[in-house]
């Protein structure tokens, strides 16, 4: 296929999905050669259509969101094929306040629930064993 055409698909692909660089490069290397993919990626990276750290960032912000924490921020990271650079990156910088808070948020949200299951729900979110502390210690057992 021609360059123009493989790009185009490129394109099209991450105009449906963000995409890290390995995911990418997985997806183009089932229907064009490893030359051809090489070219792509490099000028994806080149125009900033692909961007592990930033896609990393909004990985981070969507599970605030979602109301998850640290350990299933870490798993999704690693799924996404995040290069460990800046997985390590985002665990140094990371916001257990934040975390606290979304815990807590969470937590208030659905006090009408036992709160034993509450922590149990906190748990299977991935929210860190330091932010569930911070909870039990703040709303008792």
């Amino acid at each position: 296929m021609k360059n123009k055409e493989s790009f185009s698909y490129a394109i099209k692909l991450l105009g449906k999905k963000s995409y890290s660089k390995k995911e990418l490069e997985e997806k183009l290397y089932k229907k064009f050669d490893k030359k051809e993919v090489k070219n792509i990626i490099s000028r994806l990276c080149f125009y900033k259509y692909i961007d592990d750290e930033k896609l990393a960032r909004d990985i981070l912000t969507t599970s605030f969101e979602k109301n998850r924490g640290f350990f299933y921020i870490l798993a999704t990271l690693k799924k996404r094929e995040i290069p460990e650079k800046i997985i390590s990156k985002i665990k140094e910088e990371f916001d257990f306040e934040k975390e606290f808070c979304v815990a807590e948020e969470f937590f208030s949200k659905n006090k009408k629930e036992n709160p034993s299951t509450l922590i149990l729900k906190l748990k299977s979110r991935g929210f860190s064993d330091e932010t569930i502390q911070k909870i039990i210690d703040e709303y008792g057992k």
